[in-house]
């Protein structure tokens, strides 16, 4: 075990016993400060915009405590309750409009839409460039990473993610009633996976949900006031080896939207309909990349061959992610053809 390792584990202990936290808290064995709960802490403080030290500082305990107390639950913005955007059913693709056998697409640039601009703003003033061109062109993009937002609506996502206060981008995100809102030319590259050549050859798909780790009775109670439907309750998943408890998954309407989108992306893009990583025999396990430690970031061969064409949980090929959804991608990619 390495000094900044061993550093962690103490300062995490100690930690615990002055604010009075426990690796409960975090869906852990009470006596469990190793590398899990190292991992977990750091994939909150990235999502929350925390420097992710790993570390339950008083910052992250406090965040911590809101997200669980559900402060993400703020009466509805007036964007949220205005006129509904005009639908449509295309993807813009290289600024031209393909189709999609999916009549509720809010195509980018359309009345209603949500559009990522190229710059965002930046804490010191400045600017800084949020997507670029692809350097291979479409010719390039052969993997979708998929996401979820930690949110309850596309009104919220934008106010979190998507404005111009952050540098994080995606090209689609489905909401909770399987509309698809594109927020960026599926052309332009988008930083929404964290590994550079990933980005530039993938699409980001984000599916539009709370979470509410083991607040789920909670937050569903949330959703119907929001005037949403209940979100199915999951549990049984395991990232690695730890199991998060009970999490909110994705909406019949989402799951139906995306194997829309996922038929569009093969037809449009020639994206395979495979997801290389999962266990067909364990569907229920989501395992990263076999063999690295931390996110693959390098553009060499050996590392691209770890993640061959097709489509992945982001959880897959970062280690400080677990956002899966509950999702068996090979599952869906299969009613997806069978459709």
């Amino acid at each position: 075990m390495s000094e900044d390792t061993e550093r962690e584990y103490a300062d995490n202990r100690e930690s615990a016993e002055v604010l009075g936290w426990s690796p409960e808290l975090w869906s852990m064995p009470a006596d469990e400060y190793g590398d899990e709960l190292t991992e977990q802490v750091k994939a909150f403080q990235l999502a929350e915009g925390i420097e992710a030290s790993g570390i339950v500082d008083a910052v992250t305990y406090n965040r911590l405590l809101q997200w669980l107390a559900g402060w993400f639950w703020e009466d509805p913005d007036p964007a949220e309750v205005a006129d509904p955007p005009a639908m449509t059913d295309n993807l813009l693709i290289d600024g031209k409009l393909c189709p999609i056998d999916w009549p509720r697409v809010v195509t980018a640039g359309e009345e209603g839409a949500f559009v990522v601009e190229r710059t965002y703003e930046k804490k010191n003033g400045k600017t800084g460039t949020r997507f670029k061109n692809r350097t291979g062109g479409l010719d390039s993009i052969c993997r979708v990473g998929v996401h979820w937002t930690g949110t309850r609506s596309i009104q919220h996502s934008w106010r979190a993610s998507w404005s111009q206060k952050r540098s994080v981008s995606t090209h689609l995100e489905i909401d909770w009633d399987g509309t698809i809102y594109q927020l960026i030319d599926l052309a332009k590259r988008a930083y929404h996976y964290g590994i550079g050549w990933f980005n530039d050859t993938s699409i980001g798909v984000d599916l539009t949900n709370p979470v509410a780790l083991n607040k789920t009775a909670e937050a569903n109670k949330q959703l119907v006031k929001l005037g949403q439907p209940k979100r199915p309750v999951l549990s049984g998943f395991y990232f690695k080896r730890w199991n998060p408890g009970m999490f909110l998954g994705a909406t019949d309407a989402q799951r139906e939207a995306l194997r829309a989108l996922m038929k569009a992306l093969h037809v449009h893009l020639g994206i395979p309909m495979t997801a290389p990583l999962d266990d067909p025999e364990h569907p229920e396990r989501i395992v990263p990349v076999k063999g690295y430690k931390g996110a693959i970031k390098r553009g060499t061969k050996a590392n691209k061959a770890l993640m061959p064409p097709g489509w992945y949980h982001h959880c897959q090929g970062r280690s400080n992610r677990w956002d899966h959804l509950g999702l068996y991608l090979t599952g869906e990619l299969q009613l997806a053809k069978a459709v």
